[in-house]
Formats: C-alpha cells, sequence, structure tokens
C-alpha cells in the first residue's frame, strides 16, 4: 500500500495536537477521516503509530520516527510546489541570452540591473555574439531570445524594436569638425576615417549606402577591433564611424561623438524570439522590462 501525502497530513496534525478532534478541525476534515487516513498510514508502515487510551495519545517508537521522516518529506513537497509556481508564474527559472557585445554596458546595463533587483531568482547566461549568430543560436534552440540588429525578411524570427542603431563620428575634442553638432557626410569627403570592420557594420555596407547617396568618402583605416579604432582616434589618426551605441562605450574624456546626416544611417536593435515558439514567463518579464525601461525618457 502506498503513502499519501494526506495520510502524512493528517498524521502530523495528530502528532502535534495529540489529540484527533483537534487535528481533524485544524486541517477541516471529519475525525473519522482523519482517523481513517492515520489507521491506513500505519497499516502501509506495518505498525502502531499512537498509543490511545481513554485518558491520553502518545506517540510510538515508530510513531516518533515517522514524524522525523514525514516532517523531511512534506517540506521537502512544500518546497518543490512552491518552485514550480515560481516558474509558472515566471518568478524564477533560467533565461539564456545571446545580445551584441557593445550593447550590454549602454544599451542592456540599466534595464538587466532592474530585472535582476525585481526578480533575484531568475538566473542568466549570456553570449556576446554577431546578429547572425545569435538567430542561428535561437534556431539551434541554445538561447531563449537575443537582442541584436534585425535584418529583413527572416520570416521565422518574432522582432520587438528596442532602440534604433544610428551611425556616428567619433572623433578627438580638438579636431577641426568637433564644434559641429552634426556632420553631413559632404564634411567627412578628405577626411581620414577609421571604419572597425566587424559583422555588424563594415565598410562594404557603409560604402554601398554612401554610393546609393551619391557620396563616396575615402576610408582610410580599416580596423577588426574597438580597441585598435579608438587609439587610433587617441593618436590623431582621424574619424572613426561605428554605431552610437558603441560609441558610447568607447567614449573619453577628450572624445565627442557627432550624430552622422544628410544620410542619416539607421538601423533597428531588436529583441528577437522565435516565431513559432511561445514565450517562457521569463522572457516575458524581462520583454517587459527592457520595453519600459528602454521607452522612460529619464533612462541611463
Amino acid at each position: 500500500m502506498d503513502i499519501t501525502l494526506l495520510q502524512l497530513r493528517s498524521f502530523l496534525a495528530a502528532a502535534e495536537a495529540l489529540n484527533f478532534t483537534a487535528a481533524a478541525e485544524k486541517l477541516r476534515i471529519k475525525q473519522p477521516t482523519l482517523s481513517s487516513n492515520i489507521k491506513s498510514l500505519e497499516a502501509a508502515v506495518g505498525g502502531k503509530l499512537f498509543d490511545r487510551d481513554t485518558h491520553r495519545v502518545k506517540l510510538t517508537d515508530l510513531g516518533l520516527e515517522c514524524q522525523r521522516h514525514a516532517h523531511r518529506l512534506l517540506e521537502d513537497v512544500d518546497r518543490t510546489q512552491s518552485e514550480l509556481k515560481k516558474r509558472v508564474l515566471g518568478v524564477a527559472g533560467a533565461i539564456r541570452m545571446a545580445a551584441l557585445p557593445y550593447i550590454f554596458p549602454t544599451l542592456l546595463a540599466g534595464p538587466l540591473a532592474q530585472f535582476r533587483r525585481q526578480w533575484p531568482e531568475i538566473n542568466f547566461q549570456f553570449q556576446d555574439v554577431s546578429t547572425r549568430e545569435a538567430i542561428e543560436l535561437l534556431r539551434q534552440g541554445h538561447v531563449d531570445l537575443a537582442v541584436a540588429n534585425e535584418l529583413s525578411q527572416v520570416s521565422d524570427i518574432r522582432y520587438h524594436l528596442l532602440a534604433e542603431r544610428r551611425l556616428v563620428a567619433l572623433m578627438r575634442q580638438d579636431h577641426p569638425l568637433a564644434g559641429l553638432e552634426h556632420l553631413g557626410w559632404r564634411h567627412l569627403m578628405g577626411q581620414d576615417l577609421i571604419v572597425i570592420q566587424s559583422k555588424e557594420m563594415d565598410a562594404s555596407h557603409i560604402i554601398e549606402s554612401l554610393r546609393n547617396a551619391d557620396l563616396l568618402p575615402s576610408i582610410t583605416h580599416k580596423v577588426n577591433q574597438l580597441s585598435t579604432a579608438v587609439g587610433l582616434v587617441e593618436a590623431g589618426f582621424g574619424i572613426a564611424l561605428m554605431a552610437h551605441h558603441t560609441a558610447a562605450h568607447a567614449k573619453q574624456a577628450n572624445f565627442v561623438i557627432r550624430k552622422l546626416v544628410e544620410p542619416e544611417l539607421v538601423g533597428r536593435i531588436s529583441l528577437m524570439t522565435l516565431a513559432h515558439k511561445e514565450l517562457s514567463p521569463q522572457v516575458r518579464l524581462l520583454q517587459e522590462t527592457l520595453v519600459t525601461f528602454l521607452k522612460s525618457p529619464t533612462r541611463g
């Protein structure tokens, strides 16, 4: 015969009260039902749990041992039930997230800190990758969501816009063009330009966009690392072109960031999930936090 949770709860109530009537009232069941539950438990364990006479009720040695085991078992059951409820509600569990490297300290730092304060029992696993790598991780089921540059014509991905990505110029504050609030591309003709050849914003993408606008400044230095671009700007080798979130991360005290216009090259940074997969409660909470935080005029 299997032991049930109801039998254990009935036994523990009686063991605490040492009075079957009081134990039944505490559990809001009838006293004969409680007695029946305890008899079934005694049959399952193969011995008496209580010694009873007309004056008192007390636990047998087997009852004392059963009490210790029952307490431990029901604590485990209650803890398991609580943890499962938290997962269903989205306040526990884990989120696996992929994102572009340089938006972690700029776009994501604030909302992630807020989310962590609000939902401390949700754990994170992070991967800093390119947009195409993030999408592939999503498709393979290795991450639950990605925050990266939005690509067109990707039908199996669900997009939720978080922010725009603008191309800007990073330069020393003593550069001749630093006094301009905005830089038109025509201002860059003849200037030494530095471009990071990343998977997100490479020279060929910039050249194609500017050729369509009948503008084609010369790119003097093509580098692979942000630190290289920052070093060249610091040494006076020119103006670095990069996404504004990257520039905000790279900016130093003697640097300025200038918006590039005429034309303004703008993209979209979105939260990405698989279109055919329902969002988990945890991912929904994170999405709500990101969207709300990034829409706030006082963020940062």
